[in-house]
């Protein structure tokens, strides 16, 4: 990714704790208001197996979230909709008081 000025940019795979680490540093306590999370696996092709790696993704960033988001924040993630979704929602659950799936549909002109 090209440097962008004023962001800090991290790589790492954020289900590794020095990655972790290297974001709580990057935000020296401060809380956030906003988290966004794009993350997705390398597909497979298999689609069970596609949606429940995502879904350790999104605990990953959850646990990334909870630390570094403000009382009251949002939290914005795609989620590979399948058998992990009642899972994922009871983590989530755990720590927003609401929570929304939306389902994009796009139309081919």
């Amino acid at each position: 990714m090209a440097p962008i000025d004023n962001v800090h940019h991290i790589v790492g795979d954020i289900t590794k704790g020095i990655t972790l680490n290297q974001i709580l540093q990057a935000f020296k306590g401060k809380l956030c208001d906003l988290v966004i999370c794009d993350g997705a696996p390398d597909i497979t092709g298999f689609h069970d197996m596609d949606q429940y790696i995502q879904s350790q993704l999104l605990v990953a960033a959850l646990n990334i979230t909870v630390k570094v988001l403000k009382k009251g924040g949002n939290f914005v993630a795609k989620i590979f909709k399948g058998s992990e979704l009642g899972f994922l929602y009871s983590q989530f659950k755990l720590y927003f008081r609401e929570i929304h799936i939306f389902k994009l549909v796009y139309d081919v002109i």
